[in-house]
């Protein structure tokens, strides 16, 4: 999801906040330069890059799991600091995390289709990883590390981001670096629905928030017990 519900409890207060980090800056591609970039897809269809896998949407919206929503947490309501926080990821990381079952299923179904970038990102091994193998990625330390030191900047501006955008570009993405760079989350406003004695909190659209408050509505109508 690329939205944040915070809920803020206090001694006499309880509040909920909502933070949506889809960006809202991004460069305005018309539908004439998108169809034509694109002839020959069909939206969604997946293509290797050198992480692994890229939809076409992702050709035209910022990727990243590292996503600026964390960075606003993290100043806003935080008291840790990235630094702090991002040192159990950077410990695995560089030790290895066990490749579970379902992550083994998953990643072998895919070793025909990553190209040479993507099998080495993925399968350090040379072959699909087995289940309780501990995956290790010097790559993703560093990356870690860079965001430790320098927060947003260490992914949207300098190395890491001139990366990703070279990569996608290459494979006929629209990215640039100001897109990058430019990137911002912004806050909204929750919305809510109680269900039996529960009230649910979601985010507005563009989110799947409403259609989770919709599928309460339909199952009020339900003879379901407690």
């Amino acid at each position: 999801m690329n939205h944040i519900i915070l809920f803020l409890i206090g001694l006499l207060f309880f509040s909920s906040h909502s933070l949506n980090d889809l960006d809202k800056n991004m460069r305005i591609i018309s539908i004439p330069e998108y169809k034509d970039q694109l002839k020959g897809f069909w939206l969604g269809q997946c293509i290797a890059n050198m992480t692994g896998l890229v939809t076409e949407m992702d050709k035209i919206g910022n990727i990243g799991e590292i996503k600026t929503g964390k960075f606003y947490t993290s100043n806003d309501w935080g008291k840790l600091g990235l630094d702090r926080i991002l040192q159990p990821a950077i410990h695995y990381a560089e030790r290895g995390v066990p490749i579970a079952e379902r992550v083994a299923y998953d990643v072998a179904a895919l070793t025909e289709t990553l190209n040479p970038s993507g099998r080495e990102f993925y399968l350090p091994w040379g072959r699909a990883p087995k289940v309780g193998e501990l995956f290790v990625h010097h790559g993703q330390v560093k990356v870690l590390k860079e965001i430790a030191r320098h927060g947003r900047d260490g992914f949207y501006s300098g190395e890491v981001a001139e990366d990703m955008v070279n990569s996608l570009q290459k494979l006929g993405g629209f990215q640039t670096m100001d897109d990058f760079s430019n990137m911002e989350a912004f806050y909204t406003n929750p919305i809510s629905r109680n269900f039996a004695k529960f009230e649910l909190v979601e985010h507005p659209p563009n989110s799947q928030g409403a259609t989770a408050i919709l599928l309460f509505n339909i199952l009020k109508h339900f003879p379901i017990s407690s």
